[in-house]
């Protein structure tokens, strides 16, 4: 792990003795080179680095454990990364959005789903008929109205 800090002291002036696992610690993470710089934004001169994206959460929550000597694992991060281009961003913004609201929306298809399933079997439909009705297959049928 590469851990740079321009600062010789371990705790920020003006954190004092306060309690670093009681809050979310922001981070940036911007491309550099084949791997990705991760700075914590309230904590002046404290970096790291990951090689990939999928690293930056656990490398940015060892570099603040240790700018506060206590357990990484105790320690809290939200990742933001930098994209240089507006225009993807947005894009990425929109597709994270969609993608949120696709989700919803399956859930919800899922609970209708095993509430009209419910409501079909109760008016003794058979597990074939509800599947016929539903377009799902009888097998489907059995395992929702369980």
């Amino acid at each position: 792990m590469n851990v740079m800090t321009k600062r010789t002291d371990r705790r920020r002036p003006g954190f004092g003795d306060a309690d670093p696992t009681g809050r979310t610690w922001a981070v940036e993470a911007s491309r550099s080179g084949r791997g990705w710089a991760l700075e914590v934004a309230d904590l002046d001169g404290v970096f790291s680095q990951a090689r990939r994206l999928a690293e930056a959460e656990a490398m940015a929550k060892d570099v603040i454990g240790l700018w506060f000597d206590v357990d990484p694992g105790e320690i809290s991060v939200e990742v933001t990364v930098v994209v240089n281009d507006e225009h993807l961003a947005a894009e990425i913004d929109r597709l994270q959005r969609t993608t949120r609201s696709v989700e919803e929306q399956q859930a919800e298809a899922a609970r209708l789903r095993r509430q009209v399933v419910a409501r079909l079997r109760a008016e003794d439909l058979t597990n074939a008929d509800v599947a016929a009705l539903l377009g799902i297959s009888h097998q489907r049928v059995s395992q929702l109205s369980s």
